[in-house]
């Protein structure tokens, strides 16, 4: 089950990640800024990591299951359309 995050480097800037675990989510933000060479590597540093959003299941009903609160993430596959 995917998770959306809002992760915050030390340099001020939000990224948006979409990932299994907040240390799935870092690794691959912090990944991808090196690679990019953003900024001093210091700067790239994670700060601080928000879940903002829970992918939802669908079950053998075919019927969504949400949470409670809402704001889940719905991932749209265009393969299955």
């Amino acid at each position: 089950m995917k998770t959306l995050y809002l992760l915050t480097i030390k340099k001020g800037c939000d990224f948006y990640v979409l990932a299994n675990t907040p240390s799935d989510a870092k690794d691959e933000l912090e990944r991808l800024l090196n690679k990019a060479e953003w900024w001093f590597s210091s700067d790239r540093e994670v700060v601080n990591i928000k879940i903002l959003s829970k992918e939802y299941h669908c079950f053998p009903e075919n019927h969504p299951v949400f949470g409670e609160r809402g704001g889940d993430l719905i991932i749209i596959n265009d393969n299955k359309r």
